[in-house]
């Protein structure tokens, strides 16, 4: 176990749980609605882990400048991976759309970078432009998988980023409402939430009747909908370890449902 800690500490591996489901969620998706995996797939996983760890190792050195010289080592080393992941896919494999697809997580992870230095990381604006890099996981995986990019990775990009923006609002309430309210206070404060949730459900629906998504595709999304209702309702403590399974169990249902609108 003490080996163990001391490979995590040398590595510098974050346990940041929901950004690692969230960023496997994307890539499932990608790689069920693909319906392929092989090693273009796995050089991409590697990348993104890659980019992950790099930008998170990054942020620590920005929080406490001190730790720069002991951060030095897994920052050179995951940016070499992602080097040489990333290039093997570009000029080996010629997935050059990787590039534009690259250019929004890349820009994802320096506006997260500012807002570390300015102290904010956990801002409304800061964890949206977050995820709006971790939802292009899903068409990259897609891309690599397929060789193609037409109209069903950009439909699960605007999916998984419809999902992952009511997700953000979703944690957000349940982590500033843990303590008990009375109801006035509740409803004023699920407004937000409630309104972008409810706002992803109808995109999703109207794009689904233009023919830009699969017609069910809205109905991946509706559960995260229903799920805050419920959670809201409730007017209970929610200890963060719960609102952590309630997310897992919410974005596995969401993956399970898009996946089965894009394939059947």
């Amino acid at each position: 176990m003490r080996s163990l800690k001391k490979k995590r500490a040398a590595f510098n591996i974050p346990k940041q749980h929901g950004a690692w489901i969230s960023i496997f969620a994307c890539f499932a998706l990608g790689l069920i609605v693909a319906k392929r995996f092989d090693f273009k797939s796995l050089l991409l996983l590697i990348s993104i882990v890659a980019g992950f760890l790099l930008r998170y190792n990054i942020s620590e050195s920005i929080k406490d400048f001190g730790k720069f010289k002991q951060l030095l080592f897994p920052i050179l080393l995951y940016f070499l991976i992602l080097a040489i992941s990333g290039l093997t896919l570009l000029f080996y494999y010629r997935l050059i759309i990787l590039i534009p697809l690259g250019v929004i997580p890349a820009v994802s992870a320096f506006s997260y970078l500012y807002f570390e230095r300015i102290g904010k990381p956990t801002s409304t604006i800061s964890e949206i432009i977050g995820m709006l890099g971790i939802a292009t996981i899903a068409p990259a995986a897609y891309y690599v998988a397929s060789k193609s990019f037409d109209i069903r990775a950009a439909g699960i990009w605007i999916v998984s980023l419809l999902f992952f923006i009511c997700s953000v609002f979703i944690v957000r309430y349940l982590a500033r409402n843990r303590l008990p309210r009375n109801t006035a206070e509740y409803i004023k404060s699920a407004k937000i939430p409630f309104s972008v949730c409810a706002t992803s459900v109808i995109l999703a629906y109207l794009l689904g009747k233009a023919d830009f998504l699969p017609g069910y595709a809205f109905i991946s999304i509706a559960p995260s909908l229903i799920l805050f209702l419920l959670l809201s309702a409730a007017k209970k403590r929610f200890k963060i370890k719960t609102i952590g399974i309630v997310s897992t169990i919410n974005i596995t249902i969401f993956v399970i449902l898009s996946a089965i609108s894009f394939i059947s």
